[in-house]
């Protein structure tokens, strides 16, 4: 192994260990309300074209880091956008005959009966 390849295993070591406090937090507490889901997409897009393009290079460093870096950001991503999803289908009190689903706009009660009313109860 060269001194290069060494730096590369070295930096890529350290940026991929960072994430895992994240991680580790997110996945045991569930708690996403501080995670920004438009930040971490694009990580997790970046860090898949990294992945990509280390395999067309075959840079080890960059196809080891990237390999687990989609693992924990993707967790975090995939934890953070299903609680907020989770949390848009609820509201804390519907009235009689209301239902929402977590597809559907939450400043808008839908009726059973099909009828929408405009603005939040």
């Amino acid at each position: 192994m060269t001194q290069t390849e060494i730096i590369g295993f070295a930096a890529a070591s350290l940026t991929t260990l960072s994430f895992v406090p994240q991680a580790y937090l997110v996945i045991r507490t569930k708690r996403t309300s501080g995670i920004s889901l438009l930040m971490y997409s694009f990580y997790v897009i970046g860090v898949s074209l990294w992945l990509t393009y280390g395999i067309l290079t075959g840079a080890k460093p960059i196809i080891a880091s990237n390999s687990v870096t989609i693992v924990l950001a993707g967790s975090i991503l995939f934890i953070a956008a299903s609680e907020r999803w989770k949390r848009r289908g609820t509201l804390k009190a519907r009235p009689p005959g209301v239902t929402l689903t977590p597809f559907q706009n939450p400043d808008i009660i839908y009726y059973q009966d099909g009828g929408l009313k405009e603005g939040r109860k």
